[in-house]
């Protein structure tokens, strides 16, 4: 969720006002992109380490060869298509890994029906990049509304070198600011570094546990979540928990 979706926070509020026993945990998920403004004033806030980057990346896949981004929104060769996004995707860590889709037949299948079903009703973006007319990257999104999601993507890391994902992110990004209507794209799955570079914009994922309002109830709730509760609110742990995470980044570093 983002912040004020589904006013759950306004409920949780009005909970706890109401002296409800109630547990809330949650932590980063899916940063987004807010597509607003001009595109170019996007890139100017991007940092500027990220841009000197995108900048060299950029000039060595056109020293090699021609750069070239579609974006199929619908095609009667659909499947074919998709076919190459999947081989893409394969020749990456996930192909090692035996988690990309080309791994498990019935997963193609279902990714090839979600794409035709999206098509049908125009919420498909199907994003290809190739470098020296071969493919090299690619990204398969779902439209809802203003927010375009992004379900899958990868690359082919025979490309490493130049860094197809991320002339590929930057050429969606550039596309949806040229499009009429979106207003975010949604980079869905974990705060991964990559992913940060392009946005600060996070959403969360979280659990709501409500219990009874009664003795049995209040009396759960302190076993199983109102200790972790008062541990947030105690400053001795806050500190504790900052003194901890320095030390640890301080290891990492020394590594």
């Amino acid at each position: 969720m983002r912040p004020g979706d589904l006013g759950i926070e306004s409920g949780i509020t009005e909970l706890r006002r109401r002296k409800r026993p109630i547990h809330f945990e949650s932590q980063p998920w899916a940063p987004w992109v807010a597509i607003a403004g001009e595109g170019v004033q996007f890139n100017k806030n991007l940092s500027r380490s990220f841009r000197r980057t995108l900048r060299r990346i950029r000039k060595r896949a056109e020293a090699a060869g021609k750069i070239r981004f579609d974006a199929i929104t619908e095609s009667s060769r659909l499947d074919e298509l998709l076919e190459i996004f999947f081989d893409i995707e394969y020749r990456g860590w996930k192909g090692r890994a035996g988690t990309a889709i080309r791994c498990h037949e019935a997963t193609a299948v279902f990714y090839k029906e979600i794409a035709d079903w999206a098509m049908r009703r125009g919420g498909l973006f199907l994003f290809l990049l190739n470098l020296s007319d071969k493919p090299a990257a690619a990204s398969l999104c779902l439209r809802s509304g203003k927010t375009v999601f992004q379900l899958k993507a990868g690359f082919d890391e025979s490309f490493a070198a130049m860094s197809p994902g991320k002339i590929l992110h930057q050429e969606i990004i550039m596309y949806l600011y040229g499009s009429s209507g979106i207003s975010v794209f949604d980079l869905q799955g974990e705060c991964d570094p990559w992913k940060m570079e392009w946005t600060k914009r996070i959403s969360k994922k979280g659990k709501i546990t409500i219990y009874p309002h009664s003795l049995s109830g209040w009396g759960r709730y302190a076993l199983e979540s109102g200790w972790k509760d008062l541990l947030k609110k105690s400053k001795t742990a806050n500190k504790l928990k900052a003194w901890l995470n320095k030390s640890k980044n301080e290891t990492r570093h020394v590594r």
